[in-house]
């Protein structure tokens, strides 16, 4: 007669797993969406680099390949960051001058939901 009291043991165990993982695939899905959002924006401007870095980052991301969000929050930090991307027509990106503050602006913003995104990743993994 253990089985079926080993069985509901078992059964509640895998049932909180389950609860547990959706909260951690959500965050996931919220990332590589935001990433994707990212890469667009970026893409539109022809800010081609760090659209295509983005892009293969959320692909790593939603394959749950356990160093991706670590290298895109690396991504964040040092010479030559994401973060000093600035957005112009002197850098060769495809926008006025008239737009450039505008612009540049909602990339921050962007750029500040993925890091956000991306920690809540790292804090519930790690």
């Amino acid at each position: 007669m253990p089985e079926p009291k080993t069985s509901a043991v078992l059964a509640r165990t895998v049932s909180r797993q389950t609860a547990e993982a959706r909260p951690q695939r959500a965050r996931r899905g919220e990332l590589v969406a935001r990433c994707v959002e990212l890469a667009g924006f970026l893409r539109s401007f022809d800010e081609r680099e760090w659209a295509a870095w983005l892009t293969q980052q959320a692909r790593r991301i939603q394959a749950r390949r356990p160093d991706a969000v670590v290298d895109l929050l690396k991504a964040f930090t040092g010479i030559d960051s994401i973060a000093d991307v600035y957005l112009c027509p002197e850098a060769g990106h495809s926008l006025s001058a008239a737009d450039e503050n505008a612009v540049n602006e909602r990339f921050l913003i962007l750029l500040a939901r993925v890091g956000a995104s991306a920690r809540r990743c790292a804090d519930q993994t790690g």
